[in-house]
C-alpha cells in the first residue's frame, strides 16, 4: 500500500488507525464474497457486535482527555441524493463510528460535489488536508464516498533540540548520497526506545505527551 501511494518516492505520513477504519467503514456495507474477503484483509477474530463496541470505545478514548494533544477523526459517507441506502448501514455509521452521513448531487454536479468533501475535510483537519479528492475524481457515475481523515497534533515526550543538528551522509533509494542535518538526543541512558530494523528499514518509536500512542 505505501508503495502505490508514494508514487513520487517524497516522505510520506500515513495513519495505520484511519487506514483500517476507512476500511472497516467498507466491511461494515459489505456482504457476501466481498464482506469475507474484507474481513481477511482486516484479518478480523471478533465478531460484528465485538467490533463496532471496540471502535467506539477506541474512539471514545482517544477522545476523552485531550489537555496534551488535539485530534480530530472524521469520517463520513456521501451519497447520490437519489440511490438507496440500507438505513441499517447509515445508523451503524453513525452510532459507531461517529460518522457524518450527507447527500449530495454527484450525477449533476460531480466537481462542486468533490469540492464539498474535500472542504469538509479541510475543516476538520485544522486547514492541513487540501483536496484530498483529486480533480477527476468525482464523476456522474459517483453514487457515494467514504472518506475518513485524521488530525493530531501533540508535543513529543523527549524532544529534540533544534540548535543541536550535525551533517551526516545520507543515502537515497536512488543510491545518492548526500550531506543532510540530523538530530540528535542525549543523556536518556535511563530510557528505552522501542526500535527494529532489517535490510530494508530502520524504525524508531517516539511516544507523544498525554496518549499512548507514538511516531
Amino acid at each position: 500500500m505505501y508503495d502505490a501511494l508514494n508514487t513520487n518516492s517524497n516522505n510520506m505520513f500515513s495513519s495505520l488507525y484511519s487506514i483500517v477504519l476507512a476500511f472497516t467503514l467498507l466491511y461494515e456495507g459489505s456482504e457476501s464474497y466481498s464482506r469475507d474477503n474484507l474481513r481477511y484483509f482486516l484479518n478480523l477474530d471478533i465478531a460484528d457486535g465485538d467490533l463496532r463496541s471496540s471502535n467506539a470505545k477506541i474512539y471514545n478514548d482517544l477522545y476523552s482527555d485531550q489537555s496534551q494533544y488535539q485530534l480530530n477523526i472524521a469520517n463520513s459517507f456521501w451519497m447520490q441524493n437519489d440511490y438507496g441506502v440500507n438505513q441499517d448501514y447509515l445508523d451503524l455509521i453513525e452510532k459507531y463510528y461517529n460518522g457524518q452521513i450527507a447527500e449530495l448531487d454527484f450525477s449533476a454536479e460531480p466537481e462542486s460535489s468533490r469540492q464539498e468533501i474535500n472542504d469538509w475535510i479541510y475543516d476538520r483537519t485544522s486547514e492541513k488536508i487540501k483536496d484530498l479528492l483529486p480533480r477527476g475524481s468525482i464523476t456522474s457515475l459517483t453514487k457515494f464516498v467514504l472518506a475518513n481523515a485524521i488530525y493530531f497534533k501533540s508535543e513529543w515526550v523527549y524532544e529534540f533540540d533544534v540548535d543541536d543538528m550535525s551533517e551526516y551522509p545520507f543515502t537515497s533509494l536512488n543510491g545518492d548520497e548526500d550531506e543532510i542535518d540530523f538530530m540528535n538526543m542525549y543523556n536518556l541512558d535511563d530510557v528505552d526506545f522501542n526500535y527494529q530494523e532489517d535490510d530494508d528499514y530502520q524504525l524508531l518509536e517516539l511516544p507523544y505527551k498525554g496518549l499512548s500512542c507514538a511516531y
